[in-house]
């Protein structure tokens, strides 16, 4: 098997996990403050170096590579 056949196999794992993860919180615990997104929220408000990283590295992710 493929390096890249590995690694998308893996980003899509890690992207249904937190999903499955998010829905069975608010379905058990039917509260939204459970919720991943609420968390990075949450810790945004306290550490505003958080989004600014996620926004750099999501921002070298999808820049233009040449191949």
């Amino acid at each position: 098997m493929e390096w890249l056949t590995i690694t998308k196999i893996l980003i899509i794992f890690v992207f249904c996990s937190i999903l499955l993860w998010d829905l069975s919180v608010m379905f058990f615990c039917k509260d939204t403050s459970m919720t991943i997104s609420q968390s990075l929220y949450t810790i945004s408000k306290q550490h505003p170096i958080v989004p600014f990283t996620i926004g750099v590295l999501v921002g070298h992710v999808f820049w233009p590579l040449e191949g």
